[in-house]
C-alpha cells in the first residue's frame, strides 16, 4: 500500500488574536518575542489591551521580557513539582536563568503541586530595599501522547481579566498534531521481503514552514529555538510511534522504519508538507580539498574526509551504506606482532556528532608515523546520516539535528544486523581483533528541549543541558577491568593536561550543577564527568566513547572539541603501545 502525500496550510493563531472576546487579557503562544510585541501593539493602537505570553519556557521570558530581576540581589524560586512528572521538569525549564543573572543569589525550592489550578513558579525577589512576592502561572496540560503514555505538555493558553482561563490549540500544537495522527495510520509496509521488519520508506519527509525565529541568548551556545523543538519533536515523536506500532520496548535502537527527516523552513505563512520520497544521494553537500586538521573549525565534508584518508598509508576497510555510498576505514599494522597493541578508532556513528571525525583522523595521521602501534580508523561510519546532517544544516546550521543520528534504515548503526554499514565495525575488527575501541560521539552543547512531549527528553534526560567533555568506559567482563581502568584513567588525564577544554568543562558544570542539583555520574578532578560500567558493546572487549558537547559546534568551540578527541585516542594509544597487551583467547569477541 502506497504512502500517500498530506498537505495542509494553517491560520496563523497570532492573527486571530483580534477575534478574542474583550474580556481575555492574556494569552500564551508558541511564538518568539519581536512577533509578540508587534501584535501587542498593534492590538494597542485600536484600544485593546492583551499580553501575549511565550507558552515555551515561561519564567524566562517573563523575567526577560518584564525586567523581574532588575535591582535584584537575591531571589528564590519555588518552583512546582507535579504527581507523576519529571520532578526537576519546571526547574530544567529555568535554564540558563542563572547563567543570566550570575551576580544574584538565585536559590531553588521544589513545591509540591496540588489541585486543579496551573502549575506555578512562586518568587521571592528582594532588593537593597524590598523584598516582593510574584506568581508566574505555566500552561500545561495532560495529554495522551501517540505512544501510549500521558505526559504533562506545553500548551496555548487564554486567561480573561477576571482570571478565568482555559487551554488553546495554537497553530503550533496543531501542527504537531497532524503529524502524529498522520504517523499513526500510515502505512507500514515492509519494502524489501528480506526485512520483514522494515525500511518501510526511504526517506520520509516531514516539511514544515512557518515564521519562527531563533533567539540567541548570550550563554554559551544557548538559543530560546522553537524551530529546534519542533524538529526534535517531530523525528523522536515519530521512533517512538513506530516502537509502539510495531510493539516494541521504548528505547529500542533495533526500530528500522526509514530515514525520518524534519525539515524545518522559515516563512510568513504556517504549512505542512509529508512526502515519502526516494533516498537523494544527487544533491549531497561536498567541497575539495583538505584543511590543515588541528586549525579545523568547521565538520569536514566527504570529499576532505576521503582526501585524509588517502594520506594514510594502510590497507582499506571497506562497506557500502544502504543508500549507495562507501563506508571507508584503514588499518595500519605498522609491522607489530599481532600479540601486541592494537586499538580501533571510529567515529560519526551518530553523524550529527562530528568533531570525532576530526580527531580519529589526526590521530590515525599521527599514529602512522610512531610504529609503535596497530590500529584501524574508520572516521565516518555513517555515511548516509552525515550526508542528511550537512543537508539539513543549510538551514539550521546551529541546531542539534538528530534526525541524521541514525543510519538510511532508521536503526542505530549498532544494530544493523551486521548489513550495509554496519559491516564496517565488524569488518574492521575481523581484520585486527583489538581489545580497546574508542568511539568517539558527541551530544547537545546547548539545551535540548520537548516542549510538546513533557519538555524533558524521554530517555535522554541526562543530555538534556551540557556538562562538558564526558567519557564512558564500557568493559565486557572482570578480566577486562584493569585494562580498562587504565584506558579511562589514560584518557581522563590527557583531558584534564588540556587547558581549553577543562575551561570549557568547568564552565559547563557549573551550569549543569545549578540546574539539576546533584550528579549521576563520578568526576575526575572535580571537572570530567565519566563512567566506568560492566557492560558489553560488542566486538570489541573494552569501549571508550567520549561525548563531546558539540552538536552543532564551529569556530573556536569546534576546534577545541576535536582537539580533546584527538588527545584521548592518542593517550590510550600511547598506553596500549607502552606494554604488551595478552592476546584475546578463544572465549573473547572473535
Amino acid at each position: 500500500m502506497p504512502i500517500e502525500p498530506f498537505d495542509k496550510h494553517y491560520s496563523r493563531t497570532l492573527d486571530s488574536l483580534k477575534s478574542l472576546p474583550s474580556t481575555i487579557a492574556d494569552v500564551w503562544l508558541f511564538e518568539p518575542r519581536p512577533a509578540r510585541l508587534a501584535v501587542e501593539r498593534s492590538l494597542a493602537e485600536t484600544g485593546r489591551t492583551l499580553r501575549i505570553h511565550s507558552a515555551y519556557k515561561c519564567l524566562l521570558h517573563s523575567v526577560l521580557e518584564q525586567d523581574l530581576f532588575v535591582d535584584a540581589i537575591a531571589v528564590t524560586i519555588r518552583y512546582p513539582v507535579v504527581e507523576h512528572d519529571e520532578p526537576l521538569r519546571f526547574r530544567l525549564e529555568c535554564y540558563p536563568l542563572q547563567d543570566l543573572f550570575s551576580h544574584i543569589d538565585i536559590q531553588f525550592l521544589a513545591v509540591d503541586h496540588c489541585g486543579d489550578s496551573l502549575p506555578a513558579y512562586q518568587l521571592s525577589i528582594r532588593t537593597e530595599t524590598e523584598q516582593f512576592e510574584l506568581s508566574i502561572a505555566v500552561p500545561v496540560r495532560w495529554k495522551a501522547h501517540p505512544a501510549g503514555r500521558q505526559l504533562l505538555v506545553a500548551s496555548g493558553w487564554m486567561q480573561s481579566s477576571d482570571g478565568q482561563s482555559v487551554p488553546m490549540v495554537t497553530d503550533y500544537e496543531q501542527l504537531y498534531d497532524d503529524i502524529c495522527a498522520y504517523l499513526q495510520v500510515m502505512p507500514m509496509t515492509p519494502m524489501h521481503p528480506s526485512e520483514p521488519g522494515g525500511p518501510f520508506f526511504d526517506q520520509l519527509d516531514v516539511c514544515v514552514t512557518a515564521p519562527f525565529q531563533d533567539e540567541p541568548m548570550p550563554v554559551g551556545n544557548e538559543a530560546i529555538s522553537l524551530a529546534e523543538a519542533l524538529h526534535e519533536e517531530i523525528y523522536f515523536t515519530a521512533i517512538e510511534i513506530f516502537q509502539q506500532r510495531l510493539g516494541l520496548p521504548p528505547m529500542s535502537r533495533e526500530l528500522k522504519p526509514g530515514q525520518v527527516v524534519p525539515r524545518i523552513s522559515r516563512g510568513e505563512t504556517v504549512s505542512l508538507s509529508i512526502r515519502a520520497n526516494q533516498a537523494r544521494l544527487a544533491v549531497d553537500r561536498d567541497q575539495a580539498g583538505c584543511p590543515v586538521l588541528s586549525q579545523a573549525t568547521h565538520w569536514l565534508y566527504p570529499s576532505q574526509v576521503k582526501s585524509c584518508l588517502n594520506q594514510i598509508d594502510g590497507q582499506p576497510i571497506l562497506a557500502m551504506s544502504r543508500q549507495g555510498r562507501v563506508v571507508e576505514g584503514r588499518i595500519v599494522r605498522n609491522g607489530v606482532l599481532p600479540e601486541q597493541a592494537m586499538l580501533a578508532i571510529s567515529g560519526a556513528q551518530h553523524a550529527n556528532e562530528s568533531s570525532g571525525v576530526i580527531g580519529a583522523l589526526r590521530a590515525a595521521l599521527d599514529l602512522q608515523q610512531t610504529g609503535k602501534l596497530a590500529f584501524t580508523v574508520c572516521p565516518v561510519e555513517n555515511v548516509d546520516g552525515y550526508a542528511l546532517y550537512h543537508s539539513l544544516c543549510l538551514e539550521n546550521a546551529n541546531h542539534m539535528h538528530h534526525a541524521a543520528r541514525y543510519s538510511a534504515g532508521g536503526n542505530d548503526l549498532t544494530h544493523g544486523e551486521g548489513m550495509f554499514e554496519s559491516a564496517i565495525r565488524h569488518n574492521a575488527y575481523d581484520l585486527l581483533p583489538a581489545r580497546v575501541h574508542v568511539n568517539l560521539h558527541g551530544y547537545p552543547a546547548h539545551e535540548w528541549t520537548r516542549p510538546l512531549s513533557g519538555y524533558v527528553p524521554q530517555g535522554f534526560s541526562r543530555w538534556t543541558i551540557p556538562k562538558g567533555f564526558f567519557l564512558i568506559c564500557d568493559y565486557a567482563d572482570e578480566s577486562q577491568l584493569t585494562l580498562a581502568t587504565q584506558v579511562l584513567d589514560a584518557a581522563l588525564e590527557a583531558l584534564y593536561e588540556f587547558p581549553e577544554m577543562m575551561a570549557v568543562n568547568r564552565r559547563m558544570l557549573r551550569s549543569y550543577e545549578s540546574v539539576v542539583g546533584s550528579l549521576d555520574f563520578e568526576l575526575y578532578r572535580d571537572c570530567i564527568p565519566y563512567t566506568l560500567t560492566q557492560r558489553p558493546r560488542e566486538p570489541y572487549s573494552i569501549s571508550l566513547i567520549t561525548e563531546a558537547p558539540d552538536e552543532s559546534i564551529y569556530g573556536e568551540d569546534f576546534r577545541i572539541a576535536h582537539e580533546a578527541q584527538y588527545r584521548v585516542i592518542m593517550a590510550v594509544a600511547e598506553l596500549l603501545a607502552s606494554q604488551v597487551i595478552p592476546p584475546i583467547d578463544d572465549a573473547g569477541w572473535a
